[in-house]
């Protein structure tokens, strides 16, 4: 819950520093907020609240890195320790890793300055794998004792050499993802997430339900301006206008949702959460450069009352608050939500 608190305001803080107006990083913040499928999955004891809070901690500092070059390397160290921290929860958070080294590579090979380059490609490559390993070395620490996990390990691996244990244990963790290939009523495919087309039921106690799916204002509009801002980038290049900040978080959009084409294992609509944000960071960025101050504040403020009242509506499925089979079925705006 705390993760997920503190996250919006996270977000507000690297809006600013991508460039947004402060209306327009708090607008982005509090979209966040007000997020119906973020606020789901950061109550409950489930780890993508971590994951992301970690992971957007790490390109803030890595941002702030950029623009604070007397502070560049105490900043680009916390960013490498979050990045790690990231990693350590869900393999996914590679991608807080891999962000930041595609930048860098591109721009040291284009300045030529190879020195600043090796310095942090080694600081961002050691250091989150030291925080790495560091959890899995607290991990063997804590449970000392035998336990079911056991049987998925050789019988080496009971015998306190940490090298080949931390080896072991994830290679087995690699291959316990591969083997998930069976189905699940709830499971989605990387194209459906998106449009949000089939959400998660998590739980039920009589006429209460608490299902993980989106604020769908938030989530339908901020795909529509993922896409949109595809042809506004085009019509920027073809002026010959390169927008940096679109670039940057396009890509960022497409590398924590193009990879999820070629896993086989099941999948589900939280994969999208990371993605999500970034979608959020685009929609309010594209709004802010196509229109002028008055028409944005009319717009921001437009979408952020309606995505109020849409969570309202929708806040019976994230609390689990009792609704009557007619209230629960005004909800359910699709059919694959049930």
């Amino acid at each position: 819950s705390l993760m997920g608190s503190l996250l919006p305001a996270v977000i507000f803080f690297l809006a600013l520093h991508l460039g947004f107006s402060r209306r327009a990083a708090f607008a982005t913040g509090l979209l966040v907020a007000l997020e119906n499928g973020i606020l789901v999955q950061t109550r409950f004891m489930l780890m993508d609240g971590f994951l992301i809070l970690f992971g957007f901690l790490s390109l803030l500092f890595y941002l702030k890195s950029r623009s604070s070059p007397l502070l560049a390397s105490r900043y680009w160290l916390i960013t490498a320790i979050f990045a790690g921290l990231a990693v350590s929860i869900k393999w996914t958070g590679l991608t807080f890793l891999a962000l930041p080294l595609i930048i860098e590579t591109y721009r040291y090979f284009i300045n030529k300055s190879y020195g600043p380059f090796i310095k942090n490609l080694l600081v961002f490559t050691l250091v989150p794998f030291a925080v790495y390993f560091a959890v899995f070395v607290l991990h063997f620490a804590l449970l000392t004792k035998p336990g079911p996990g056991d049987a998925y390990m050789s019988q080496e691996f009971k015998e306190k050499n940490i090298v080949k244990k931390f080896i072991e244990l994830n290679l087995e963790m690699y291959r316990s993802n591969q083997r998930l290939t069976s189905d699940h009523p709830y499971s989605s495919r990387w194209y459906e997430w998106p449009f949000m087309t089939r959400p998660i039921f998590y739980w039920v106690d009589g006429n209460a339900r608490i299902y993980f799916f989106g604020n769908p204002i938030i989530w339908w509009a901020s795909t529509v301006g993922a896409i949109s801002s595809i042809w506004y980038l085009v019509l920027s290049i073809k002026n010959r206008r390169k927008d940096k900040i679109l670039i940057l978080l396009l890509g960022a959009y497409a590398l924590n949702l193009l990879p999820f084409i070629g896993i086989q294992r099941v999948m589900f609509l939280y994969h999208y959460m990371i993605a999500l944000i970034f979608a959020v960071l685009i929609l309010v960025y594209v709004i802010e450069k196509t229109n002028n101050k008055r028409q944005t504040k009319i717009i921001l403020t437009g979408l952020v009352l309606i995505s109020i009242a849409s969570f309202l509506y929708f806040a019976p499925l994230t609390y689990g608050l009792p609704l009557s089979p007619t209230e629960y079925e005004n909800r359910v705006l699709l059919p694959s939500w049930k």
